[in-house]
């Protein structure tokens, strides 16, 4: 998901995106340093971590007005803006932060459920159902089961999902050990 979604600090840091570039990052939030900028309103330095490594860099007190909140949760992040060099530092100005996990319910198009056939029984099968008849929408959700004979077989039914955040935790309550996939052809533009 990350790697549709985003580029990693180590490309940015690499030097692998000229100065102005649009990006995303997805990562977590480790410090996130509030001050207040000349004309007294708050802006913070940042820094967030993904699977690469570190970044910092300022959200400024227009972003961080609409998205403050969002920069001292746990919660994994996208984060978006333009890219700035800053002697020889590699950073970015921000322009927008999303919760990933709001994201896949606004942005995701479709969901893949990855399965081993070992997890499937009569019970967990009636369950997985009965759940998403509950979530009924308008996504195409599509299965890919793993055979023990390693055969990957592939159902896409005809019944359509919302994909929201309540949905997958039931899913991995389910299925603890599937692999979730989701589809977000409008948002490719962003790495």
């Amino acid at each position: 998901e990350i790697k549709i979604l985003a580029t990693t600090t180590a490309k940015m840091k690499e030097g692998l995106h000229a100065e102005k570039d649009k990006v995303s990052l997805v990562g977590i939030v480790v410090n996130n340093t509030v001050r207040l900028n000349q004309s007294n309103e708050k802006f913070a330095i940042v820094t967030l971590e993904d699977t690469r490594g570190t970044i910092e860099f300022p959200v400024f007190a227009s972003v961080y007005e609409k998205v403050g909140e969002l920069l001292e949760s746990d919660d994994p992040l996208l984060i978006s803006g333009r890219v700035n060099y800053r002697d020889e530092e590699v950073g970015m100005f921000v322009d927008n932060v999303h919760r990933l996990s709001e994201l896949r319910e606004t942005e995701a198009k479709s969901m893949l459920i990855k399965i081993g056939a070992e997890s499937l029984n009569q019970e967990s099968v009636s369950l997985l159902r009965k759940t998403l008849q509950k979530y009924s929408g308008d996504k195409p959700f599509t299965f890919s089961v793993q055979t023990p004979e390693a055969v990957s077989v592939t159902i896409t039914p005809e019944e359509r999902i919302n994909i929201t955040s309540t949905l997958i935790e039931e899913l991995e309550e389910i299925l603890p050990h599937q692999t979730l996939e989701f589809g977000y052809p409008s948002l490719k533009n962003f790495r």
